[in-house]
């Protein structure tokens, strides 16, 4: 299956390496930034649960992240792994809990500005998909022609074909 190739290439894991990698730092720098937030984050139900979302992201994100290096980024094994029935719910608790925790950190300075993340997201998946449904399309086409091309070009190849044993019987 071709979702198989894509998921288990270098490149597909050398992004999911950088983006866990890039999701545990961002969650460091949370927590080194608490340093001089002061008592805010104490009174602020919304902090305290970024805050919980952070940790778990922290160490969901480092330890995918170590593991990819671990397994010296093999892309089968890492691919079994995300499907396997106990280890696929990691990546997902690793990547929703930066994002929620995202969510309500952006959402303790501005609620408007949480909820145009909150609105972007899904939009930015529909453009995505919107996209994909359009480039298949277009390759959908590109691949009709290109077998009526070689449905012609046979044809012909048969017809000289015939012509030729023609012209060798007379």
């Amino acid at each position: 299956m071709i979702t198989d190739k894509i998921f288990q290439s270098k490149k597909f894991i050398e992004t999911q390496l950088w983006m866990y990698s890039s999701f545990a730092a961002s969650s460091m720098a949370y927590f080194l930034a608490l340093f001089s937030a002061g008592t805010n984050v104490s009174t602020s139900y919304g902090l305290i649960l970024a805050t919980i979302l952070f940790s778990i992201s922290l160490i969901f994100n480092a330890s995918m992240a170590f593991l990819i290096v671990s397994v010296q980024k093999d892309g089968e094994l890492i691919h079994l792994l995300n499907i396997s029935k106990y280890f696929r719910v990691v990546p997902v608790i690793s990547i929703c809990s930066f994002v929620l925790g995202l969510v309500l950190l952006v959402g303790y300075f501005s609620i408007l500005a949480a909820l145009a993340v909150i609105i972007s997201v899904p939009f930015v998946m529909w453009l995505f998909f919107k996209s994909m449904s359009v480039i298949k399309d277009e390759m959908w086409v590109k691949h009709k022609k290109s077998m009526a091309q070689m449905d012609k070009e046979h044809e012909e190849f048969l017809a000289s074909l015939e012509d030729t044993e023609q012209e060798s019987s007379s």
